[in-house]
């Protein structure tokens, strides 16, 4: 038993890194084409003011290609670490798996009687909730966004899926 649990928690680790890693390469495909764009352009300032002095052809040429090749960089930079950051392909399958195995093993609540209580709909666009028992005891700010809707007759808080006092 102790085994399986030291098995989970290893596993929980090594995904941690591997998501904090996603997240340094997400951040790193901000910065990376911002410095390589930053130097650059250091490395134009130079060259635009001896264009300025002695205009040439070469000169004009040397510029064209530091640009370009500044932003091909940045470029490759941006879609190197992009790719470095992404889920993996398969994160998205299992966490929904995840999801609706712990969601069909939940049961609906019982009310004080041992009866079951009904699964109903609040609105139509909203997913299936249950009411649970008792009477909302949150604040409107506690409520916030959430707000109320209405569940078989009756007005549900969507915070704690309490029904709410009557006015």
């Amino acid at each position: 038993m102790a085994k399986k649990g030291t098995d989970e928690t290893i596993s929980l680790l090594k995904e941690i890194v591997q998501a904090s890693n996603r997240t340094n390469h997400a951040v790193r495909a901000i910065v990376r084409p911002i410095y390589i764009q930053l130097v650059t352009t250091l490395i134009l300032l130079p060259l635009l003011l001896f264009y300025s002095f002695e205009p040439s052809v070469g000169a004009l040429v040397l510029i064209a290609l530091v640009v370009v090749a500044g932003g091909v960089a940045a470029i490759a930079a941006l879609i190197s670490e992009f790719s470095r950051s992404k889920i993996p392909y398969d994160f998205d399958k299992e966490l929904l798996a995840a999801y609706e195995r712990e969601a069909s093993e939940s049961f609906a609540p019982e009310d004080e009687s041992g009866a079951a209580l009904t699964e109903g709909s609040a609105t139509p666009s909203a997913p299936k909730t249950f009411v649970l028992p008792g009477e909302c005891e949150c604040s409107t700010w506690q409520r916030g966004f959430l707000g109320t809707a209405m569940e078989n007759g009756k007005e549900v808080c969507m915070r704690c899926l309490k029904q709410m006092p009557l006015k």
